[in-house]
């Protein structure tokens, strides 16, 4: 039996509550700052993200340069899978994770090796490899960031 594909669109009346949708809609200061965003249009923004950057490295007493800023969750699995693999060498995601890891393993043509979650049988007392990943990795797979189920 083959499931279909979740729908892209909810249907009316409902909120996809794992996609972070919000049955309140937009807060009204979320709004304004839109509304106010929209006369900048004209213009490119900063590409490197150096203001957003410098805040959030203020915040967290970090450089700038320890700080990515990006266009959500997504384009930082994106750049996350681009820059810590090669074509053809797998990621590594478990079981239940957050499909757009998956996802953008394959759509950077690296591959995703999927393992179970929890992993079967008794936990080890440590980590079965030398550099703390699965068992199942090889010295063809990198790991890649993961989430938890």
């Amino acid at each position: 039996m083959t499931l279909a594909p979740p729908p892209t669109v909810a249907p009316p009346g409902l909120v996809r509550l794992h996609l972070s949708e919000s049955p309140y809609g937009p807060s009204p200061l979320a709004l304004a700052a839109a509304h106010e965003a929209v006369d900048a249009t004209g213009t490119y923004p900063d590409p490197h993200r150096s203001a957003p950057a410098r805040a959030v490295a203020d915040l967290l007493g970090v450089t700038a340069e320890q700080v990515v800023v990006a266009n959500g969750s997504d384009e930082l699995v994106l750049l996350s899978a681009l820059a810590l693999g090669d074509v053809g060498r797998p990621g590594v995601t478990t079981a239940g994770t957050f499909p757009g890891y998956r996802i953008c393993l394959e759509n950077v043509r690296r591959g995703c090796r999927e393992i179970p979650w929890p992993a079967p049988g008794p936990t080890p007392p440590r980590s079965p490899t030398p550099w703390g990943g699965p068992a199942s990795a090889t010295s063809a797979t990198r790991t890649t960031p993961r989430g938890m189920p």
